[in-house]
């Protein structure tokens, strides 16, 4: 689906996603992001991506919103130079992410690109089928959060059904051997590295 995340180029954040991240894993090295976008444009949605000194790739997946949507799982706030206060939340305790990520799973869609032009270090998609723009989804009610999980229920083209999504914090690694011999999950999310053809897991989906 051709979307755009809009990015304002000379924006500062305080604190800074640097320092947000220093602040949830200790010292780790920034790799880049990828992104999705709310269809209403209200709702920033973002992937942080870190390696850890032992290599390891960790994910932060995250909101941002103009107002508090959860105590629980609200990750704290940042003063944006241009949109002022952002409520920083998890991704599992947002409908309009977790539904987002759904779709883009189902339908087998991409990450969005940038307007500042910055890109991901990997090649997001999702592993469904369906085929883009060929779904409807609504009605989605999140039952049950947990830190990295969250189930519930969603409007699939008009049937209810139940569902579990994982975003895991440490992300799973598929080597590029092993990706084409029926390794990865039906309905994930992937990130393939374009250097070494390695598939990385980012969230996997039972529907």
């Amino acid at each position: 689906m051709e979307r755009i995340a809009k990015i304002h180029p000379t924006a500062t954040l305080n604190p800074t996603k640097d320092e947000i991240l220093h602040q949830q894993f200790g010292p780790v090295t920034n790799i880049g992001a990828f992104r999705f976008v709310d269809p209403n444009g209200k709702v920033g949605i973002e992937t942080l991506l870190v390696r850890e000194t032992d290599g390891a790739l960790l994910q932060f997946p995250v909101t941002y919103r103009e107002q508090r949507i959860s105590d629980t799982h609200e990750v704290g706030t940042t003063e944006h130079s241009h949109l002022g206060t952002r409520h920083i939340t998890k991704i599992v305790a947002d409908p309009v992410a977790v539904t987002e990520i759904i779709r883009v799973i189902l339908e087998g869609d991409t990450n969005v690109q940038r307007s500042d032009g910055k890109t991901s270090p990997y090649e997001i998609r999702g592993t469904g089928t369906a085929g883009v723009d060929t779904l409807t989804l609504g009605n989605i009610h999140l039952k049950k959060i947990a830190d990295t999980v969250v189930t519930g229920h969603i409007d699939v083209n008009g049937n209810h059904k139940a569902f579990s999504l994982s975003l895991p914090t440490q992300v799973p690694v598929i080597p590029a051997a092993a990706a084409d011999k029926n390794g990865m999950p039906e309905t994930a999310l992937i990130g393939i590295d374009p250097e070494t053809g390695d598939h990385y897991v980012f969230a996997e989906l039972i529907i």
